[in-house]
């Protein structure tokens, strides 16, 4: 059988690579998928993990944004201002 790469086993136990390389820290198994799972299931704690958050929120996946730190700045300055004239006005 053809031995799996850190980002297939990740993949396969449903995991990120960071997650992973954190298990194999702690001891988890690479040689097998099943290995890996049964490690988890005995070492784990249940209730940090993603199926046991109370809303099912699968945590936030972060993207970086198509526009700079300034230009993002200035679209809140922009923001602000025109909600302070409304405010203003009454």
């Amino acid at each position: 059988m053809k031995k799996l790469t850190k980002t297939q086993l990740a993949q396969e136990l449903g995991i990120s690579r960071v997650m992973l390389y954190k298990c194999i820290h702690k001891g988890c198994p690479t040689d097998s998928v099943e290995a890996a799972k049964q490690w988890r299931r005995n070492n784990l704690d249940i209730m940090q993990t993603k199926e046991w958050r109370i809303d099912r929120n699968p945590g936030v996946k972060r993207v970086r944004p198509d526009y700079s730190y300034e230009e993002l700045t200035e679209m809140v300055k922009a923001g602000y201002d025109e909600l302070a004239a409304k405010v203003a006005k009454g």
